[in-house]
């Protein structure tokens, strides 16, 4: 039952992505599949949220789409440090994607790119800047926020085991 539930979400999901993406992602849309996006990420299945992320990267690069494609770029820096081995030209290029009216997001792209360059204090201030935004925006009890605290605490993992310590309170 649960294989079919899977299925079917994902079905829904590549025809909901489909028809955003011929329709330049309407509000909704754009929520549906961000949901889709991390769950898949979540549930570490990174081919499959890689699929997703390479449609939404598809967008045409107009002023229209660029907050769309923002969140793209964004999974797209967030799922290539966490399960890949990228360049940090790739990073860096991804991350300037990301717009400052998300500063979760954008946060969380420079502390990425800033501990691949290894400046460490520089990733630890905007990791620090994130959380903070990450438990503000958590209390609202929205299951995104949910996503994002595993997100985070899965690139918070991923930091410290090379040698960075992060001055975090953040909980799962």
């Amino acid at each position: 039952m649960r294989l079919l539930a899977n299925i079917q979400l994902m079905l829904v999901g590549q025809r909901l992505l489909v028809k955003a993406i011929s329709s330049y992602l309407s509000s909704p849309s754009r929520t549906y599949i961000s949901i889709i996006s991390i769950k898949i990420l979540l549930k570490k299945e990174y081919k499959q949220s890689q699929f997703y992320i390479e449609k939404g990267l598809q967008l045409p690069h107009t002023k229209e789409m660029k907050y769309a494609l923002s969140f793209f770029y964004n999974m797209e820096v967030l799922h290539q440090f966490l399960f890949e081995e990228p360049s940090l030209d790739e990073m860096k290029n991804a991350a300037a994607h990301v717009v400052k009216i998300d500063l979760y997001s954008y946060y969380r792209a420079k502390a990425i790119v800033s501990h691949m360059e290894q400046k460490f204090d520089e990733a630890d201030e905007y990791m620090r800047k994130a959380d903070k935004l990450l438990q503000r925006h958590a209390r609202s009890g929205l299951g995104f926020w949910v996503a994002e605290q595993h997100l985070f605490g899965l690139l918070q993992g991923k930091m410290s085991n090379k040698d960075v310590l992060f001055h975090t309170n953040h909980i799962l």
